[in-house]
């Protein structure tokens, strides 16, 4: 009996150990992946990329039948060149309100909006590029357009070869009518959809927003404090009382959504804000300190290696922070 345990202890051990090892062989990879999938995020807004599946659902239900899509067929024989400006024209509509509703769901989804216009533009492309790509499987399908090699193809005329793309952009810009009635309808900020944020992430993100402004907006940031006493006081308890509020949504948000290198983030952040409550702490001790971590021109040489840490971490939140008072 004493046997079987300690065989089963040493077993225990041995598969603790080896998902150590494993652990830390992944942890580099994971590290990799976060540096690298986090930009990607910002400049074209992978987490809502379920509006592309939402939003060409239009298009997919009108090649199932769902609704009589416009005939592709009617479409080749009755547009001519001439009618091409008036056809881009209104055309533009329905792609201006997307891109509007895309942005506008964006910018509540992301802490700050840097690189909205880009991940509000790359969100509103593809939603076009995959309704286009299943009018010309639609096209396909019904025998409206023929599948040909690429040397035929590419030996076709100009006109053969572009008057189908035209056709399926066409007919995908008809379906952005429905996708935009479809954001205004049922893709609402507390849907709780699948593929989208959760209201409690939004909810939380946004509480966040609120404390990060009210910090980056903090009279001890920005007015430099005449002499100690109740005033700076004040300003370092209504500074601290933010941060401590904001650290609690970043642990929240941390914990509970980190998928693409959002955890990264979030420890980034608050490694700011914690340089951000000590400096605080220290002007509230010795106010002449205030310069140091504030102040545009001082000498950097004369700060000690802390000094200079914090004052970078806070001139990084300082940057960070300009979008989200614009």
């Amino acid at each position: 009996m004493i046997e079987e345990a300690a065989a089963h202890a040493s077993k225990e051990s041995f598969f603790q150990t080896a998902a150590k090892q494993a652990r830390r062989l992944v942890r580099p990879i994971k590290d990799r992946y976060d540096e690298m999938i986090l930009p990607l995020d910002h400049f074209f807004g992978l987490r809502a990329y379920g509006l592309v599946v939402y939003g060409a659902l239009p298009a997919s239900l009108g090649a199932l039948g769902a609704f009589k899509p416009p005939d592709q067929a009617t479409l080749g024989s009755r547009i001519g060149l001439a009618a091409l400006p008036y056809i881009c024209a209104v055309a533009l509509i329905p792609v201006v309100l997307t891109f509007v509703l895309v942005r506008q769901r964006l910018a509540n989804w992301y802490l700050l909006r840097d690189h909205l216009f880009m991940r509000a533009a790359t969100i509103t492309l593809a939603i076009i590029a995959v309704s286009s790509f299943v009018c010309a499987a639609n096209g396909l399908l019904v025998g409206t357009f023929r599948l040909v090699g690429i040397s035929v193809w590419w030996a076709s005329p100009f006109h053969d070869k572009a008057w189908p793309i035209g056709i399926c952009l066409l007919l995908s810009f008809v379906y952005l009518v429905g996708s935009s009635t479809l954001f205004l309808t049922v893709v609402k900020e507390d849907s709780d959809l699948p593929l989208l944020p959760g209201k409690d992430e939004i909810a939380s993100i946004k509480s966040l927003r609120g404390c990060l402004k009210g910090i980056a907006m903090s009279p001890l940031q920005t007015e430099q404090p005449e002499t100690e006493g109740p005033d700076l006081t004040e300003r370092v308890t209504q500074l601290t009382t933010a941060i401590e509020a904001a650290m609690t949504l970043i642990t929240n948000l941390g914990n509970s959504f980190n998928r693409l290198g959002r955890k990264r983030f979030y420890e980034e952040l608050s490694e700011e804000l914690v340089d951000l409550r000590a400096a605080a702490t220290d002007v509230n001790n010795v106010s002449i300190n205030w310069s140091s971590y504030w102040a545009p021109d001082v000498d950097l040489t004369s700060l000690n290696e802390v000094m200079k840490m914090r004052r970078a971490r806070i001139e990084s939140l300082r940057r960070s922070s300009q979008w989200l008072i614009r």
